[in-house]
């Protein structure tokens, strides 16, 4: 053996037993990432693009303390409508973002003009009744929604009643949605016989919205007669807001018609039944077979993008590594810039990864670096928080106590949601 040889076998024998690959790179932790998401949001906040900036400042709005505020300032004077009602409700605490919503409220955009009338209504309180009561006959039924709304959240007077129910009668579907809602607050024994004849309405979301507030008065049924029409209907977006509801509701059937949907003919359905049923233990194992066969179908081919984040999602929460990996799959090479936007805030959602996030700052489209910079400055962190759906209410067994999971009681999607990311 030559001597190039006998160097060669000690120095392979020295790799085995200390090592000698590269130096490992420092561990990606949030606090390393953090500057660079501030960075990322203030290089949006001056992009060329009008949709960029709205993007960067509706993040800024949801972050807590006041991180971009001063570079959001320039931003009231935009020429862009939307980019100046968001900078406006991010400085809605200061004199210049107020006085900017007062300006807004003569936009000829009317979804500009009912966002700058919601914006006043929580900032004011009680002050903005006048400009609620003035608007809850306007031309723009986004106006009047919003006006509608507003009026919900103050003291109860024979006037805002009045409006209240004469919303209930309004052309526009929206506007009645949110007159029910808004009755929900505290429904007086006046407007129940309106409610009861909205919760018989064919249209479904309104029948759901009326019996959810009918229920709130203490009537139970009128709920369960429109969640078993809307478990019936022909739309999948129906059927997935009839579970939601009756998920919300917390009635103790709400666990037998999610097993039952469970065999519907759409995926869409079952994979929204399966995330109900997570937190029933009788039902978890048929809720996971029935996610891991919509996940064979729909991942393995790469032909549902949406389908396959669904059931990924569902698979994650229950601790499932094969929807974690799948999750973060598509966040980082899903062909289009919604699914990969849509993949990275579920699976940052229900399994934080900090490199996850630091690779998805540098990606090309402001909707994923958006979401990642959301994710990396708000703080919301843990298994499944706000990653949308909900769950059943589960009984403990006889004789045991056990404390009750947060948010796994009573929450549920709205009962108007799709019933999926995306």
């Amino acid at each position: 053996m030559s001597k190039s040889q006998i160097l060669y076998v000690m120095t392979f024998c020295l790799c085995l037993a200390w090592g000698c690959g590269p130096a490992p790179s420092p561990r990606v932790t949030l606090p390393r990432i953090e500057g660079l998401a501030r960075e990322v949001l203030r290089q949006d906040l001056r992009h060329k693009e009008a949709t960029v900036r709205a993007s960067a400042l509706a993040v800024a709005r949801r972050l807590p303390g006041r991180p971009l505020w001063s570079a959001a300032r320039r931003l009231l004077e935009d020429p862009d409508p939307d980019v100046r009602l968001r900078a406006a409700l991010l400085l809605a605490s200061t004199p210049r973002g107020a006085a900017t919503l007062v300006l807004l409220l003569k936009a000829r955009e009317g979804r500009v003009q009912a966002a700058a009338l919601a914006a006043l209504a929580r900032l004011r309180g009680e002050a903005a009744r006048p400009l609620l009561l003035a608007r809850a006959a306007h031309t723009q039924p986004a106006v009047r929604q919003a006006a509608v709304t507003g009026l919900g959240k103050l003291r109860r007077d024979a006037s805002v009643l009045r409006l209240l129910q004469a919303a209930l009668e309004d052309r526009h579907l929206g506007v009645r949605l949110a007159a029910v809602e808004a009755l929900r607050r505290g429904a007086s024994p006046a407007v129940r016989p309106a409610l009861v004849r909205l919760a018989r309405s064919r249209r479904p979301y309104m029948a759901l919205r009326a019996g959810l507030a009918m229920l709130r008065a203490g009537r139970d049924q009128p709920l369960l007669d429109a969640v078993a029409r809307g478990l019936v209907h022909q739309r999948w977006t129906v059927r997935v807001a009839a579970l939601n509801a009756a998920a919300t509701s917390g009635h103790k059937v709400a666990a037998e018609l999610a097993r039952r949907a469970l065999a519907d003919v759409d995926p869409r359905v079952r994979l929204a039944a399966a995330r109900l049923l997570l937190t029933v233990p009788s039902a978890r194992s048929l809720a996971l077979r029935r996610a891991r066969g919509v996940w064979q179908v729909a991942c393995e081919s790469d032909r549902a993008p949406g389908l396959c984040i669904q059931a990924a999602e569902v698979l994650a929460r229950a601790g499932v590594h094969r929807g974690t990996r799948t999750l973060a799959r598509l966040a980082r090479r899903g062909k289009e810039a919604h699914v990969r936007a849509t993949a990275l805030r579920v699976a940052l959602l229900t399994h934080p990864d900090a490199t996850l996030a630091r690779d998805s700052l540098a990606d090309r489209n402001h909707e994923v670096r958006h979401a990642a910079a959301w994710w990396v400055l708000s703080g919301v962190r843990g298994r499944g928080a706000r990653a949308g759906g909900g769950s059943l209410p589960v009984r403990p067994p006889p004789g045991r106590r056990c404390r009750a999971r947060p948010g796994s009681a009573r929450r549920g999607a709205a009962p108007g949601g799709s019933g999926g990311p995306g």
